[in-house]
């Protein structure tokens, strides 16, 4: 939390935790898109946020990007429309890690569709929903299309989190038995 390359992610995180939505210039936001480059916590400031909504008794999916778009071209299962309406509708969802960023050419048109259908149904219904991605929304946009960057601006607001990467933040202390113990 001393690191103020995360303190706007916090605030943003404690606001939607506080009251449900995210004021920001444009008006009211129902998630956050928290983007930087790796090793910056994104993931870990969201995780309180959905085991706080979970424990709550809320219906929520924490999905790996990834993971996602492997179980959306599942084919065979013949479930496939299923997860996708699962997703649309389910009350909180996260997405970790969209994107890739070491990809300079487009999604497949299959996972700008799905995804643009996921997002556009929870835009459109103002449904919480909070992704963690290495791509800024200009480089999401030029991987999933502006329309797409457009939506998740209008459903989340956006947050870069910068500062030290997490691996340098962490120290380690000798116990008296001689074991390693991290703190931050």
């Amino acid at each position: 939390g001393k690191d103020p390359g995360r303190a706007e992610a916090i605030r943003r995180v404690r606001e939607y935790f506080r009251e449900g939505q995210v004021v920001t210039s444009d008006g009211p936001r129902f998630g956050l898109y928290l983007w930087g480059h790796t090793d910056m916590g994104k993931t870990g400031l969201l995780c309180p946020l959905f085991l706080h909504y979970i424990r709550q008794g809320e219906t929520g999916l924490w999905l790996q990007y990834n993971d996602l778009q492997a179980s959306l071209r599942d084919f065979e299962s013949g479930k496939v429309e299923e997860r996708i309406q699962e997703i649309q509708r389910v009350a909180f969802l996260f997405i970790d890690d969209w994107g890739d960023p070491a990809s300079d050419r487009t999604a497949t048109d299959y996972s700008r569709d799905t995804m643009f259908r996921i997002v556009d149904y929870r835009n459109g219904y103002q449904k919480p929903t909070f992704i963690t991605s290495n791509l800024s929304p200009t480089k999401l946009a030029g991987q999933f299309h502006e329309r797409m960057a457009k939506r998740l601006t209008e459903l989340c607001a956006v947050v870069e989190v910068t500062g030290e990467p997490m691996r340098d933040l962490i120290r380690y202390k000798r116990l008296a038995d001689g074991r390693k113990a991290e703190y931050a």
